[in-house]
């Protein structure tokens, strides 16, 4: 009885090949791990994306709701106290664009020494686009 012998190049008779066989497998698949571990990632994760900016946009109107073209429009930041102004255009229409979501605002118009009432731009108004008239109304009327 005695012991088949294979004397070919994948001979696994000889205990110290089979430690070296394994032993090479192993420190394959350690760098394979390492380099799988240190090559960048790709990023699943969705990209932050800037916040959509608030916009307000209407008409200036008289008491009998025609447009007013030329009158001042005038929008206040609540947080920063910076107020910018605009004219309406011919049509009587005005627009604030790129504000920012997270401010309030206070928007009036004015026109021949008359203001119209305040209103307020709420941030927590999730619409992009705010329609907002505003109207003048004669000192007596109010």
């Amino acid at each position: 009885m005695g012991k088949a012998s294979n004397s070919g190049p994948f001979e696994t008779s000889s205990p110290h090949r089979l430690v070296s066989r394994r032993g090479t497998w192993c420190a394959l698949l350690a760098l394979a791990a390492m380099m799988v571990a240190v090559a960048p990632a790709p990023s699943f994760a969705p990209k932050k994306r800037k916040p959509v900016p608030k916009d307000v946009q209407g008409l200036v109107l008289d008491s009998a709701d025609n447009p007013l073209a030329g009158a001042a429009v005038e929008l206040k930041d609540v947080q920063t106290g910076k107020t910018i102004a605009i004219y309406s255009d011919s049509a009587g229409n005005y627009q604030f664009t790129d504000l920012d979501r997270s401010h309030d605002y206070e928007i009036r118009a004015r026109y021949n020494n008359l203001a119209s009432e305040v209103h307020k731009v709420s941030s927590f108004d999730n619409r992009n686009t705010i329609p907002m008239n505003l109207t003048i109304e004669p000192a007596s009327a109010k």
